[in-house]
């Protein structure tokens, strides 16, 4: 491969992926801002809301999966040159999507309080987590509609799109979520519960107006047979695994996270700090897997099997880079990154240890989010969840109990087997890509 061969993939992964690294950003920014806001309230609210974000997450995972499954198929069929069957399978997405999110409102709302006093809340940040979630479920169809027309956009090319909907959410949110949760400009003091309300608005707003332009691009239709049986069934195929990979990846979390709290509620809150400062490098690094997840799918498309190897290699490449340089960002300077969120002293001693160990985590971390999105585009789901599932089972769960608990290691243990679990995945998931065959025929 030439070098201007090389420039040129690299060109071509950038300008797909810088859009996706920005609106993940950004729709992570919702729950960034709302931890930020409310960590100035107090440790219980900090702890509250924290947790229920671990709970929006497993909500999540399916409307996860439909996005995939949506980024996965829209791009074969756009590499194929297929516009109607792009526009009949992200019809069916969207459809999947919004029914999924309503069930998943249903059943949240009705075992919220049960999975919130598992994970080991109490108290003050017991309500407070409750308050928010409440709120959250009667707008969380509209957090599944961006997810999934977002993966859509994605699908076919366009991820510009996306990232002007979104920073419009979070501007919106920002204005709305600001007065609320302090009283400020004339508005009631709402604490937890405005910023429920900010989110839920402004993510309202985006989904409509993603729909629109949607419809405006051709890439959803408003004819009434919205679906297709055979395209909910690829969807379904492709999707399922990644529902039960981030399922699997949230139970961990909640069982982590229930580790983490028996040592006191300070270690918890740093906990969930070093969660939304590590999803700093995270969230570039899923952009990237994001890109190499529908550039992998149009080359299958297109039957240029070697391109779409040469993309995920260029992919990995880029985001071990930027992921690295900012895990150098937390080793060195852990103060000011917790300190954005807390001033809490103990909370502070904490989330300094947490950062330094998250220095490690990028390498890795950034390995297994590339080449997973390469073999989901190429519909290798039930590796990227066999992998995941070890990662988390077999090597991070029991590692934390055995040496934090067993042999008395403390807390600095639970969290040194993130790094072990992410360098696990990591070995995993590159002897797939490089040995394992990638077949269009698993997408069509």
């Amino acid at each position: 491969m030439t070098a201007a061969s090389t420039r040129a993939v690299r060109r071509q992964v950038i300008n797909l992926a810088w859009p996706i690294v920005l609106s993940n950003v950004l729709q992570r920014g919702v729950g960034f801002v709302d931890t930020m806001l409310v960590g100035h309230l107090g440790t219980p609210e900090l702890a509250g809301v924290g947790i229920a974000q671990i709970i929006i997450f497993i909500a999540m995972a399916a409307l996860y999966a439909t996005g995939v499954g949506a980024t996965v198929v829209v791009a074969y069929h756009t590499g194929a040159n297929e516009p109607e069957r792009q526009r009949e399978v992200a019809n069916s997405s969207l459809l999947a999507g919004a029914v999924l999110a309503v069930l998943l409102a249903f059943v949240g709302h009705w075992i919220m309080a049960p999975i919130v006093r598992w994970i080991g809340a109490e108290g003050a940040a017991l309500d407070a987590c409750l308050e928010y979630l409440t709120i959250v479920w009667w707008f969380f169809i509209f957090k599944g509609l961006i997810q999934v027309a977002s993966s859509i956009f994605q699908g076919a090319g366009d991820t510009r799109t996306p990232l002007i909907v979104v920073t419009g959410v979070n501007i919106i949110h920002i204005l709305i979520a600001y007065p609320l949760v302090f009283g400020r400009w004339g508005m009631p003091q709402l604490g937890v519960a405005g910023s429920a309300i900010a989110a839920g608005c402004s993510e309202m707003l985006g989904a409509l107006v993603l729909m629109r332009w949607a419809h405006w691009r051709s890439l959803i239709s408003r004819k009434i047979a919205w679906y297709r049986r055979a395209d909910l069934t690829r969807l379904w195929r492709i999707g399922l695994p990644v529902a039960g990979e981030r399922f699997s990846i949230q139970l961990m979390q909640g069982v982590f996270s229930h580790m983490v709290i028996g040592f006191s509620v300070a270690a918890f809150a740093a906990h969930q700090i070093g969660i939304y400062i590590e999803s700093v490098s995270f969230l570039p690094g899923l952009g990237f897997m994001q890109a190499a997840t529908a550039l992998m799918g149009q080359s299958l498309g297109r039957g240029d099997l070697e391109m779409a190897r040469r993309q995920s290699r260029e992919s990995n490449r880029l985001a071990l880079i930027l992921m690295t340089a900012l895990g150098l960002s937390y080793y060195f300077f852990p103060h000011f990154w917790v300190s954005l969120f807390s001033s809490d002293p103990e909370v502070l001693a904490y989330g300094k240890t947490f950062c330094k160990i998250a220095a490690f985590i990028q390498p890795p971390l950034a390995m297994t989010l590339v080449y997973s999105g390469s073999l989901r585009g190429a519909g290798e789901t039930r590796w990227v969840l066999y992998i995941s599932m070890i990662g988390s089972w077999v090597v991070r769960i029991p590692f934390a109990w055995l040496t934090a608990f067993h042999f008395g290691g403390g807390l600095l243990w639970v969290w040194i087997a993130m790094p072990l679990d992410w360098f696990v995945r990591s070995v995993l998931v590159y002897l797939r890509f490089r040995f394992g065959p990638l077949e269009p025929q698993k997408i069509r």
